[in-house]
């Protein structure tokens, strides 16, 4: 039975964004300390919240280190299965951590500060390089604010920077050169 403060497994699975082979695989191995139960049809798992928040806190290359690359994709396991053989150093990296993004974002606003606060479409794509369509697509996904003037999109450059410093904004592929050396960059300064 489960108690409160308690995740079951399915719960687990939504909060972290994962499958649940992996959320499974993560609780019988002990990467996310658990209580099982036993019934007479499966097992049942139940995670405390406090073991979630302190997994959650640990650093993205710690989390990283128990698993391999591709183990729970059903794509072709002939891939390569490490970042250095994908050429994606970035994707090590793709999620931050608050400390982190907070970093990141007074980074962006720095190397942003000489544009206005408000800017149309054509000028962000022409600064940080992405099309013209990826930008109003996210900004219909609601992950960029924008408002409509004259027929145009305004975008708000600090809801542009918030966007470039999110998971979202990390997870993008393929990056614009713009963004890849920003994140470059910072993550030479932070992690040397």
């Amino acid at each position: 039975m489960k108690k409160n403060g308690e995740l079951s497994l399915e719960q687990l699975r939504q909060r972290l964004h994962i499958s649940k082979r992996k959320a499974a695989w993560m609780l019988q191995n002990g990467v996310i300390p658990c209580r099982i139960v036993n019934t007479p049809t499966h097992l049942r798992y139940y995670v405390s919240e406090e073991d979630l928040q302190a997994y959650m806190k640990q650093s993205i290359t710690e989390s990283k280190k128990e698993f391999i690359r591709g183990q729970f994709s059903s794509r072709n396991k002939d891939a390569p299965q490490t970042e250095e053989a994908c050429g994606a150093e970035i994707s090590v990296f793709a999620y931050l951590n608050l400390k982190d993004r907070n970093k990141f974002e007074r980074m962006l606003e720095k190397r942003l500060a000489i544009y206005p606060d408000v800017m149309e479409i054509k000028r962000i794509v022409s600064i940080i390089g992405y099309t013209d369509r990826t930008i109003r697509w996210h900004i219909g996904k609601g992950r960029i604010f924008a408002i409509i003037q004259d027929r145009k999109y305004l975008v708000s450059k600090c809801s542009l920077i918030k966007f470039l410093a999110s998971d979202k904004g990390f997870a993008m592929q393929p990056k614009s050169e713009w963004h890849e050396k920003a994140i470059k960059w910072f993550l030479k300064e932070v992690y040397k």
